[in-house]
């Protein structure tokens, strides 16, 4: 199936993310996205990654960019969106840690259009 024209139940249903327990504290970011994009290139579903560049409310010129799995996006129309650079500007609320690797990890996404 396309990720551009999820079904009803591709919208409904997703596979439940799991966390690592080898992640450290956790902070909370608010604010815009400036930028996203989806990886593997091309590749639109939930085994995908996608990667947020978000200005947070009050520091705008501060960018965050961290890593999501795709299950934390809501729905696959989302996760097209997001892909294709439709969502800047959306406001957007990440909770995250900084993985083994130093890479900020995203825990929890709330999206809003």
């Amino acid at each position: 199936m396309s990720a551009l024209a999820p079904s009803a139940v591709d919208r409904m249903v997703r596979p439940t993310p799991s966390t690592s327990s080898s992640l450290s504290v956790e902070l909370r970011v608010i604010g815009a996205i400036v930028d996203s994009w989806v990886e593997p290139a091309g590749r639109c579903d939930w085994n995908s990654k996608v990667v947020l560049q978000i200005a947070p409310r009050g520091r705008s010129r501060e960018l965050v960019i961290a890593e999501a799995k795709a299950t934390l996006v809501p729905d696959l129309g989302w996760l097209a969106d997001l892909a294709e650079n439709l969502c800047h500007g959306s406001p957007v609320s990440i909770r995250l840690r900084r993985g083994p690797d130093g890479v900020l990890q995203v825990t929890q996404l709330e999206l809003d259009r």
